[in-house]
């Protein structure tokens, strides 16, 4: 379970707020993945 998960549950944040920070999280992840992958193959 992550931080964000348990303000939802709490109701710290909205559940338009979980949505909009939970696709964020996940387009930087992807971000992140992809910087890796082009530093694997660089080196």
């Amino acid at each position: 379970m992550t931080l964000l998960e348990i303000f939802r549950r709490k109701t710290w944040i909205t559940d338009d707020t979980y949505s909009k920070l939970s696709d964020e999280g996940k387009q930087i992840a992807a971000m992140i993945k992809g910087l890796i992958n082009a530093i694997s193959k660089s080196c």
